[in-house]
């Protein structure tokens, strides 16, 4: 009995000795269904590349996956709710370029920022493209466009202060050294560009392929690095005949999604998320309607998506301050 009791004692000194974590086997991540935040609604671009990986995602967890649209203020009131959850990886949250850099610095009001959030995964990227109407009058290359804005009036339109292609024809308007009327849109801003009431605009090419390919509106440029699938005849801004002229040989706009988790979320909990959205975009059938939907899969990993953050965060902060950008 006595040799019993010691071996007892002794046995319990040796696990209260043992690093936590190795006293006992921990339940794998996750035992019990995990959330997406989406601050867009059903059908919105955001909201349909998480419905494509939200099986595939569940399938590797073992767990349902729930999205969970809280909409309003163009996405940061998710965002918002997102940064508040407990950092424990049940609940994470869809971001975009928009939501975590831009909307933080543009508006005053908003309380997270993006310190508040740990990048788990770079989903994919999201080209724009340069528009205006196919009239005859219209311009046909990027440098005619310019040129006629530096000795003429010309007006483009948006989906409203501070949204992304209100920010991007901003950049681009600023890198050129040339003035434009911005005029802001609840919708339909497209139909006063094919019509020629707006100079022009700049959309998601899947917002202006449709009527690209209608021959109602011309693309002149598109904004990434490389050309797009969806409009292979459209030049990037660094290739079009304005690159030289306007000092836009390195000029890149993209949007980029990805999944966050609150700060403070156990490193060991977020390499999960990874590894399970890294394998949902590695399919061929999710990669090609991504592709389908002008969406480039990038797959980033925690480290590399943060490295992205923190390479453009101060671009587009010091870009605001100095237009004097704000949206209240």
């Amino acid at each position: 009995m006595k040799t019993s009791s010691i071996t007892i004692l002794a046995t319990l000194f040796q696990l209260c000795c043992l690093p936590i974590g190795q006293a006992q086997t921990p339940t794998e991540f996750p035992d019990k269904p995990v959330h997406i935040v989406v601050g867009t609604a059903a059908g919105s671009t955001g909201d349909g590349m998480i419905r494509l990986l939200q099986n595939p995602i569940g399938e590797f967890f073992g767990q349902p996956v729930v999205v969970d649209n809280r909409l309003g203020a163009g996405g940061i009131v998710g965002t918002d709710y997102g940064a508040r959850v407990p950092a424990d990886g049940y609940t994470v949250t869809l971001g975009s370029t928009s939501t975590i850099i831009t909307s933080p610095a543009l508006n005053s009001s908003v309380k997270y920022r993006v310190e508040s959030f740990a990048p788990i995964v770079g989903l994919a990227e999201s080209a724009y493209v340069i528009v205006t109407g196919a009239t005859p009058d219209s311009p046909r290359t990027l440098a005619d466009l310019l040129d006629y804005l530096r000795k003429a009036d010309g007006t483009y339109g948006s989906l409203g202060v501070g949204a992304f292609g209100h920010l991007g024809a901003e950049l681009l308007l600023t890198r050129a050294g040339v003035q434009a009327l911005h005029i802001p849109y609840k919708s339909g801003h497209l139909n006063d560009v094919v019509s020629g009431r707006l100079t022009f605009a700049i959309v998601t090419v899947a917002e202006a392929a449709p009527l690209i390919a209608a021959d109602r509106l011309r693309a002149l440029a598109v904004t990434s690095s490389s050309r797009v699938a969806g409009l292979p005849d459209v030049p990037t801004v660094a290739q079009s005949d304005a690159a030289e002229r306007y000092g836009l040989s390195d000029f890149r706009l993209v949007v980029w999604f990805g999944l966050f988790a609150p700060a403070g979320t156990p490193e060991a909990v977020i390499a999960r998320w990874h590894e399970a959205a890294a394998r949902a975009l590695g399919q061929p059938e999710v990669r090609e309607r991504l592709t389908s939907m002008t969406l480039e899969p990038t797959a980033l990993s925690p480290a590399e998506f943060g490295s992205l953050i923190a390479k453009e965060q101060p671009i587009w902060n010091d870009f605001i301050q100095q237009t004097g950008l704000k949206v209240e």
